[in-house]
């Protein structure tokens, strides 16, 4: 099944960074694809990245945009179960 962690803002934001702190644990992410949608339901991929398995990763995002949401698909885990993540941060600004 799909599995992915993202965030609906209150109105649409410009992301350029995303940080993922990963988990040290057998079932940490690897590789992942980062998306937006305006609606919530249609989601177009911005970059898919393999990740560090035991640290922390920063994603710049070359295609920028204003979108209401972003998330983090999880492509695989590091034991090819559920995905663990000690903490993702989406950094941008309100549209003005």
């Amino acid at each position: 099944a799909d599995q992915w962690l993202g965030y609906a803002f209150p109105s649409a934001v410009f992301i350029h960074t995303v940080e993922i702190a990963n988990s040290a644990i057998g079932n940490a992410v690897k590789d992942i694809r980062i998306e937006h949608s305006d609606d919530g339901l249609d989601f177009y991929s911005v970059k898919s990245i393999a990740v560090n398995p035991v640290g922390d990763t920063v994603i710049q995002i070359a295609a920028p945009g204003f979108h209401k949401h972003w998330r983090v698909f999880v492509e695989s885990t590091v034991g090819d179960t559920y995905p663990c993540i000690k903490a993702l941060n989406f950094k941008g600004f309100l549209q003005p």
